[in-house]
């Protein structure tokens, strides 16, 4: 392969297998090797930063996202094996349902590459996980694209020719319109959990619910006792008043309450937690029927199923960031997420621990605390 000094790809003089040259690219949408680093690295081409945020990869997989960086796993053991060494860690993480298969997408929040090549070794070699590698991050999310744009990407190497797939990753044709994107291959919404009417999921709620939908979205992100203690603090005035009956109905709240304020320990048990559905049908009414037979499974599991206003997100281009989010680049969306027991995580994906008893954190409840006839829906 011939470079330029600089290191980046120079396309023009590529044969394909019938001897045709190539068109070179434009120098802004290349991958562009940054000199000088502990392995390949490259620079997205300008249509990635721009239009979902991602700036760099590397060729062990890590992409530098706008929000840290993110690695990708193909799941072939269960989640219960890394549910408490990822909690232990203070993992942010997302687990990926699409069909059979199974994925999980690792997050660093920091920004420096050297310690987060060492961090996701560390980790790797701690769980025993293989992770993809740039290549098979970029064509995973050019089958993404045509799958559910129908813009053919036209290559087999996503890395040389970006030209191929630019428009296709560029969302260009795609408007959104009262939640939905409409395209060739039909209508999609993303869906979302709003809350729990328990303040934790059910047993067995993804299977109840992983039928309606093409991808499912399991995103966890760890909070601290700490981090609970201030949140309720800042929502309900007057705690004091209840503690007494708090003590009765949810102990391990109410333990961590009670404490001084500076004297909150670093324990976590509670997450960040929610669950987000990619869906897809042939038609507006499929659609609606499909939307329909989600909210009403959503009821009968204690969920209350809404869905993500994507014509109405804070800036244009969010929701492009979040439907790629379902194409593993990275991108997170956490606009649904809920305050959950850590071991209720399990239950989420799948499988069963323990359960903390009186563990749940019900912002419901909570409210009928204060008031006497509560929220309502």
């Amino acid at each position: 392969m011939k470079q330029k000094q600089d290191g980046s790809v120079w396309e023009n003089s590529q044969k394909n297998e019938q001897g045709e040259k190539r068109r070179r690219v434009a120098r802004r949408d290349r991958f562009q090797r940054i000199k000088n680093r502990k392995e390949p690295l490259y620079r997205m081409p300008a249509f990635l930063k721009h239009t979902i945020g991602c700036v760099e990869i590397s060729e062990s997989g890590i992409i530098l996202g706008e929000d840290g960086f993110s690695k990708v796993y193909a799941l072939k053991t269960d989640m219960k094996i890394f549910c408490p060494k990822l909690r232990k860690q203070e993992i942010t993480y997302d687990v990926f349902y699409e069909a059979e298969k199974r994925y999980l997408l690792i997050h660093y929040a920091g920004r420096n590459l050297e310690e987060a090549y060492l961090w996701f070794e560390t980790l790797e070699q701690d769980l025993g996980l293989t992770a993809w590698d740039a290549r098979m991050r970029l064509e995973y999310y050019c089958k993404f694209l045509e799958q559910f744009l129908t813009e053919k990407t036209g290559t087999e190497d996503c890395m040389l020719q970006p030209n191929l797939w630019k428009k296709a990753a560029l969302y260009s044709d795609i408007e959104t319109k009262n939640g939905e994107i409409e395209t060739e291959e039909g209508v999609f919404r993303i869906a979302g959990v709003r809350c729990f009417k328990e303040g934790a999921p059910a047993s067995g709620i993804l299977e109840k619910l992983r039928k309606l939908a093409v991808t499912v979205c399991v995103s966890v992100v760890p909070v601290s006792d700490q981090a609970v203690a201030d949140f309720v603090r800042s929502e309900y005035m007057g705690l004091d008043s209840i503690m007494p009956r708090l003590k009765r109905k949810n102990p391990v709240l109410y333990g961590i309450l009670a404490q001084e304020k500076d004297a909150v320990s670093n324990e976590q048990n509670y997450v960040w937690g929610g669950i987000y559905f990619l869906l897809n049908a042939a038609d507006k009414d499929e659609m609606q029927e499909k939307t329909r037979q989600m909210v009403e499974i959503g009821k009968q599991v204690g969920a209350i199923i809404d869905i993500l206003p994507l014509a109405r997100l804070s800036t244009p281009v969010e929701w492009k960031k979040t439907f790629a989010m379902f194409g593993l680049m990275g991108n997170a969306q956490r606009r649904f997420h809920n305050l959950l027991p850590s071991d209720s995580v399990a239950e989420i994906t799948e499988h069963s621990f323990e359960k903390k008893e009186n563990a749940s954190y019900d912002i419901e409840e909570m409210r009928k605390l204060f008031f006497e006839k509560g929220a309502t829906e």
